[in-house]
């Protein structure tokens, strides 16, 4: 970073979390696409770590 003069670093470290409440019989929260639709996002630790 001091090299190339730059302060920031920008990446998309996303992982996802199984959320078995998503989805009942009766209602769904879901916003993701299959294969993901019961899971939500969050941003990985271990990937920003790499």
């Amino acid at each position: 970073m001091d090299y190339a003069g730059i302060n920031q670093i920008h990446s998309l470290c996303k992982d996802w979390i199984n959320d078995p409440t998503t989805q009942t019989r009766d209602v769904s929260y879901a916003y993701a696409l299959a294969p993901h639709e019961n899971n939500y996002d969050i941003i990985s630790v271990n990937l920003v770590k790499k």
